[in-house]
């Protein structure tokens, strides 16, 4: 999208795209997809929906305090700054119990990119995924990418809200928006999001399976749909069951080279957004 609607918040806020693109799309959404039906003009038949453990975007945006500073103050200025239009006091006040920073290791970063995360982007995916599964004619699949990159390859240390290091237990599983995309077309150069500048992620041996296990994963999807992905190594969606459905983990401690099935993911934290949402009208 351009500049000048990801960067204005009235637009698209912490880049939810709230909005269809209508230089991408001639018609809206739901008179291309509809029901599936064979008069529509999109009829996917396999479709994957997924995100990163950290997709949040509110660090792009600068609204999220540097790391380092992990004072009560900074935790509820960021909830006012991010939140405050669209949740009242009490909303708040909801969204800090439900992340507290000592859930993750007392760093403010991790628990408000989480909240923003599994608000903006991981709860609607879910949501998503679930209602295309009830087209009888489409199977789905979900997946959560949850690697942290060293050497200071993943966005949240250009961004300055996490430190460069796989020692701290803050950034384990950390995976910002569009660290997936290395692994998926196995590349080992990419660009400083913040002057543009060409940077190279080299990979350990652990990270160099992995990258062949997710990159293995989609080409098959490409080549050959489901078909090419055992249902039991990365189970379907489905069509009537929602709290215990399955995701798959994408992250080097996986069990099986680097994938896990996850039942029920996100469940406690969406049915949290869900409510609350519904609370203010939302």
């Amino acid at each position: 999208w351009p500049s000048y609607l990801m960067n204005d918040l009235t637009v698209a806020p912490y880049f939810s795209a709230y909005f269809e693109d209508k230089n991408v799309l001639p018609l809206p959404l739901s008179e291309l997809y509809g029901s599936g039906s064979q008069s529509t003009q999109l009829n996917p038949k396999e479709m994957i929906f997924g995100a990163t453990s950290k997709d949040g975007t509110a660090a792009f945006y600068g609204t999220i305090p540097l790391f380092g500073n992990n004072t009560d103050d900074a935790y509820k200025k960021a909830l006012e700054l991010i939140w405050g239009g669209s949740y009242s006091k009490s909303g708040l006040a909801m969204i800090a119990r439900q992340y507290p920073t000592a859930k993750y290791y007392n760093s403010v970063q991790a628990a408000l990119i989480q909240a923003d995360a599994d608000e903006k982007v991981i709860c609607p995916t879910h949501r998503l995924a679930h209602l295309a599964s009830q087209n009888r004619n489409v199977t789905v699949r979900t997946y959560s990418f949850q690697h942290y990159t060293f050497n200071g390859c993943d966005w949240c240390v250009e961004l300055g809200v996490c430190i460069n290091s796989t020692q701290d237990a803050a950034t384990f599983q950390w995976a910002t928006h569009g660290s997936d995309i290395a692994y998926v077309l196995n590349s080992r150069v990419g660009p400083n999001i913040i002057d543009q500048t060409r940077i190279y992620c080299p990979m350990t041996s652990a990270e160099n399976k992995f990258q062949r296990t997710v990159e293995g994963l989609w080409g098959s999807f490409a080549r050959e749909g489901q078909g090419g992905i055992p249902e039991s190594s990365w189970p379907l969606i489905s069509k009537t069951a929602t709290a215990s459905a399955p995701t798959l983990a994408l992250r080097v401690e996986g069990k099986e080279g680097g994938i896990e099935v996850i039942h029920g993911y996100k469940k406690d934290d969406c049915d949290f957004w869900a409510e609350i949402e519904e609370k203010h009208g939302l």
